[in-house]
């Protein structure tokens, strides 16, 4: 089937990657105890939002033009930037860090799709 194949540039599938470590990694931090965040309500609020990240990168990957994808982009370049502030409010370095990568990621693939119609 045609559709289900990759037609997105290397950034849009760099931030599906960085968005599926940080969901990896807040997991960690929400199931493992004595981490300092297990189990509280803003650890799950930040799992939640590495999901649709990571939910948002795989349409991104599939499907990276369109309105909807352009809908997507900035969306998650909200995300990961909201991500990255909980993450300095939680004491997640590591999260912080694969946000911050994310960020620039999303950048490039509005770079990547400027030239593209919609």
């Amino acid at each position: 089937m045609h559709f289900l194949k990759p037609r997105s540039a290397p950034s849009a599938v760099m931030f599906l990657l960085m968005a599926a470590a940080g969901l990896a990694v807040t997991l960690y931090l929400y199931l493992t105890p004595l981490t300092g965040v297990n189990g509280t309500t803003g650890a799950a609020l930040v799992v939640f939002a590495c999901a649709a990240m990571t939910l948002a990168g795989l349409v991104l990957v599939y499907r990276p033009w369109g309105g909807f994808s352009e809908l997507l982009r900035y969306l998650c370049l909200l995300a990961a930037v909201c991500t990255a502030a909980a993450a300095l409010f939680l004491q997640a370095y590591w999260l912080l860090w694969l946000m911050a990568f994310a960020v620039v990621f999303i950048l490039f693939d509005f770079l990547a799709r400027k030239g593209e119609p919609a």
